[in-house]
């Protein structure tokens, strides 16, 4: 799991910008992938910050292939689990003047 520090810096920059109340809190998201193909797949149906829906044919080929050779080690009983831990955040605008 990422560190504290992962947590400080976007309170620090929300409170900056003179939000107050800031909640936050990183959560363990769990995905199963299949092979590199899967999660291709898997990452084409949601469309923010996926620069990886953009290739086609042989660029494509030659990106599966990569992915699967960096992904293959961490195969466990069929399936690659991959971890992601995004922040949660929560503030109250300031009041306007």
């Amino acid at each position: 799991m990422p560190g504290l520090d992962r947590l400080r810096r976007p309170q620090a920059l929300v409170e900056g910008a003179g939000f107050g109340g800031y909640a936050g809190g990183t959560r363990t998201i769990v995905d199963e992938v299949s092979d590199a193909q899967d999660l291709l797949d898997w990452s084409r149906s949601g469309s923010f910050g996926n620069s990886l829906a953009e290739f086609e044919g042989t660029e494509r080929q030659r990106l599966v292939n990569a992915l699967a050779a960096r992904l293959e080690p961490y195969r466990r009983e069929g399936v690659i689990r991959l971890e992601r831990y995004p922040i949660f955040a929560t503030a109250i605008k300031p009041a306007a003047d």
